[in-house]
């Protein structure tokens, strides 16, 4: 079988299910943040709207990356505009970055909960997100986005999917930059799990969302870093780009991990939507503390109305 239609394949396959995933994560997260904004005492901290708000923009920017490429695919004979896929992918690729990194700011955002879960650190979280998100995106675009940048669009009339505009090396940027993501979010899950056992002092409704950020670090780490140190690995061994036989598969494993991520966020706050009233997720401010009493008082026979 030849290499294009191996290709032409595999994307034929993986586009309609990251796409289905994609509109599934939009949705999730869509929910999420109009829920919050139509609450008048429910808030999500900072760190999370953040992180939602990062997700409705990478599943809105991979509809339109894939769609185009499934509106167009053919067998035998697929031509794409490079353009078109150098600024849907190109955005889409540099999203899939900054998002990863919301959810090194989210793990963060949670680990000064459950140590300091009366002081309002907020801008902690905040400020390393920015910092980070600056740093990695000015290395993307400049190591990577503009040098392949097509000069025209003959060169590069036969590339079915964005990482096909780059050379190997270029590619490599990319795979490192979210490698990196992987590293700094199993760092942080580390130290948030080394944590966890001060959930205990707080009400459920904050342990359930705790435990979910620290599944969603799991999930995206896992995804930032085997996928693009497997890229790595066959590029080392044999030479050649991954993405030319297995097509947007990058784009592809983001989509599934934002879907599975949206599941786990929509079990938990559909679960606790009973203890929003009255409650605000963002517990680095004072009104943190009659929730730890109120645990507090629980084990000593009180009954917690959050309670499961």
């Amino acid at each position: 079988m030849q290499r294009t239609t191996l290709s032409a394949i595999i994307t034929l396959i993986e586009c309609p299910i990251a796409i289905l995933c994609s509109c599934y994560s939009f949705f999730i997260f869509t929910g999420m943040l109009f829920a919050s904004l139509r609450s008048k005492s429910a808030k999500f901290s900072l760190s999370l709207q953040i992180y939602a708000s990062l997700q409705v923009i990478v599943a809105l920017l991979t509809i339109v990356y894939l769609l185009y490429l499934s509106v167009l695919w053919r067998f035998d004979d697929t031509i794409y505009n490079p353009y078109w896929l150098y600024f849907t992918g190109g955005l889409q690729n540099s999203f899939l970055i900054v998002s990863s990194l919301a959810v090194c700011s989210l793990g963060i955002d949670r680990c000064l909960l459950v140590k300091f879960p009366t002081k309002n650190l907020t801008i902690i979280p905040l400020m390393t997100f920015i910092m980070m998100a600056l740093i990695l995106s000015g290395i993307h675009v400049t190591m990577r986005l503009i040098p392949v940048y097509p000069k025209n669009a003959i060169d590069k009339k036969d590339c079915d999917n964005f990482g096909c505009l780059g050379t190997n090396a270029l590619n490599g940027v990319y795979a490192i930059l979210r490698s990196c993501t992987g590293g700094a979010n199993f760092l942080v899950g580390i130290v948030l799990t080394v944590l966890f056992k001060r959930i205990k002092l707080v009400n459920t409704y904050i342990a359930n969302s705790s435990k979910t950020a620290l599944l969603t670090i799991v999930i995206t780490m896992v995804f930032d870093l085997l996928p693009n140190l497997l890229m790595m690995i066959v590029y080392q061994v044999f030479e050649v780009t991954l993405g030319h036989y297995a097509g947007p598969y990058s784009t592809v494993v983001g989509a599934i991990e934002s879907a599975v991520c949206a599941f786990f966020y929509r079990n938990t706050f559909k679960f606790n939507r009973g203890c929003l009233y009255g409650f605000h997720e963002s517990q680095h401010r004072n009104t943190s503390v009659p929730a730890i009493k109120m645990e507090t008082r629980t084990r000593g026979g009180t009954t917690n109305a959050c309670q499961n």
